[in-house]
């Protein structure tokens, strides 16, 4: 927040501050990044008692400033936090290879006509009132093995998720492997992967591919290498972008997973490197960005809008993911914190728990509520050491293989997303 080059692409938005003698443009930011829940003027209050506690600021004043702050500050500040943090905190990793999850999800709109008319949405049938319910795409790649968003993309909900799904490709680092869900596969997405030398690992239908259903017979091998033909639908997709519909090479697997054998195909082509056996695991490690929508939308209340403008929703869910990625790495520093206190204990042949103790993150992010713009406002070393013992106290067990049911198997639930578990 005090670099000079940042200070310099903001300096329309402190003239604008400075005209109205209101808060300087960095103390805008860190409101943004204090999970905004409530009523402003309310959350501006107690964010002024926090920080600067002679000042005063009416709600209307912070709706007129956060005109002049584009959305893209806080993933700018979020690409810089990954700079600097992604080779102290390499993470887990499969085989070597860092494991990127893309996903999408559906945000829920404030019912404004302006919303609506630049998102799009859903119409409700005539005989519920015919509404229009304004709605967003997100779409975010997620590294598995930190918990950290490295991008996220908000656009029209007629954008589909594939489409965005290929626009985090290229940006994906050259070590990862980036694992996708059912919906995603297509011959030009794979193509998308191939041209810009990504490895990706993909579920399929059982019967997509004759080779894929020969791997359900019996005695048939775990895995089969086989080429990929375009269609004259992918070879026309392919012309759009543009990219070779040339043949392509891929691996189908079968995985045996909790909801039954699935077929997984990866441009993983070395059994030896790759086994087939291994990839169960790999796809399991998918399921942490499932994971993360629910911190985003349940415990940040994601779709708990400050504004009703198209910048206020950017804002919102660019700042919301900059402050799960801070609040992310002071949880990997505590959890760091509790491993070696467990590690010690067994060189000393004490007596530690059965499973793992795993920091908690809905109690962090309660934690780091005004305390973490207090560390970013006054960088001590004590201050965000205390910070840090303070989450490594609450902690939960670690229980592998642990699973619950969906709590709503036929179809989601009606209306906006509980907000359980809330940090304030």
């Amino acid at each position: 927040l005090h670099e000079p080059d940042f200070i310099q692409a903001n300096r329309t938005l402190e003239t604008a501050f400075s005209r109205n003698r209101k808060l300087p443009f960095h103390l805008l930011t860190l409101l943004f990044l204090n999970q905004v829940k409530s009523a402003m003027q309310r959350e501006l209050e107690d964010f002024l008692e926090a920080v600067a506690p002679m000042a005063s600021v009416s709600a209307a004043a912070v709706s007129l400033a956060r005109r002049f702050l584009r959305p893209s500050v806080f993933s700018s500040l979020n690409s810089r936090l990954l700079e600097r943090i992604s080779a102290p905190m390499p993470g887990r990793r499969w085989h070597g290879l860092r494991v990127m999850a893309v996903d999408g999800s559906a945000l829920r709109l404030l019912e404004t006509d302006k919303l609506f008319k630049a998102f799009g949405g859903q119409h409700t049938a005539a005989a519920k009132g015919a509404q229009q319910i304004p709605m967003a795409r997100a779409s975010e790649r997620y590294d598995v093995g930190t918990g950290l968003t490295w991008n996220a993309l908000v656009e029209p909900y007629w954008v589909d998720e594939r489409t965005l799904a290929a626009k985090h490709i290229a940006h994906t680092p050259t070590d990862a492997i980036i694992v996708h869900d059912r919906g995603y596969p297509s011959f030009y997405f794979i193509a998308q992967h191939q041209h810009d030398k990504r490895h990706f690992c993909m579920r399929v239908p059982r019967k997509s591919a004759p080779e894929t259903d020969e791997l359900f017979k019996d005695g048939a091998p775990a895995s089969v290498i086989f080429e990929l033909k375009a269609n004259r639908h992918a070879i026309k997709r392919c012309k759009e972008h543009p990219l070779t519909a040339r043949t392509i090479t891929v691996r189908a697997v079968r995985c045996d997973i909790s909801s039954g054998p699935e077929v997984l195909i990866a441009s993983l082509l070395d059994g030896d490197l790759y086994p087939a056996a291994d990839f169960k695991e790999l796809y399991a490690m998918r399921w942490n960005v499932e994971g993360d929508f629910r911190t985003l939308k349940s415990r940040l209340q994601m779709e708990n809008w400050t504004g009703k403008s198209v910048e206020s929703v950017q804002q919102d869910v660019h700042a919301r993911i900059l402050t799960k990625n801070l609040v992310t790495v002071l949880q990997y520093l505590a959890q760091a914190r509790v491993d070696a206190k467990r590690a010690a204990r067994i060189a000393q042949n004490q007596k530690v728990t059965k499973h793992r103790q795993k920091v908690n993150l809905t109690n962090a992010l309660h934690r780091c509520k005004f305390a973490l713009l207090k560390c970013l406002l006054n960088p001590v070393l004590a201050g965000l050491e205390q910070l840090v013992g303070q989450l490594s106290k609450s902690i939960n067990a670690e229980r592998p293989g642990r699973t619950a049911p969906r709590l709503h198997p036929h179809g989601k639930s009606k209306g906006y997303a509980t907000a359980y578990k809330q940090t304030r």
